[in-house]
């Protein structure tokens, strides 16, 4: 019998699987697990309309229905002067290549660890070249077993 062929992760499949692992495969809203057959969405701690960015750490699993259930109530007081508090993780990211780099760092090691540390695999699975893989985890300063 021929190589048994492995899936090949996306991106999201990527960052899915390491907002489950932050978060413990529970919801943030509702604080029930996350299960297989749930339908699930990305949801932005900070919402950009308040000024969140596209980072991990602005970023957690939650029910479909959380959410919608989070947007019906800030659809609804999008004019108040409640002011947000940004977490800490986030104001400890000061800048844009700084935050670019840590995201990148997270997305490399994520995609190693779900490609059992394969560079070639991980590399397929953020959709980049080997070369721009070894490149990144250097740059990055990621050896094989971070």
């Amino acid at each position: 019998m021929g190589k048994k062929r492995k899936e090949v992760l996306s991106w999201k499949t990527v960052v899915l699987n390491y907002l489950y692992r932050k978060d413990s495969g529970i919801c943030q809203l509702c604080n029930m697990p996350l299960l297989p057959e749930d339908l699930l969405e990305i949801d932005h701690i900070i919402e950009k309309q308040h000024g969140g960015i596209d980072v991990l750490e602005n970023l957690r699993l939650v029910h479909l229905v959380c959410h919608k259930k989070r947007h019906q109530k800030t659809r609804m007081v999008i004019f108040s002067t409640k002011t947000y508090q940004v977490p800490n993780t986030i104001t400890s990211i000061c800048n844009l290549r700084e935050t670019l780099r840590h995201t990148e760092k997270t997305m490399v090691i994520s995609a190693l660890d779900l490609n059992s540390r394969s560079t070639k695999r991980a590399a397929k699975a953020l959709g980049i070249t080997h070369d721009s893989m070894r490149y990144r985890m250097e740059k990055l300063n990621i050896s094989k077993n971070h």
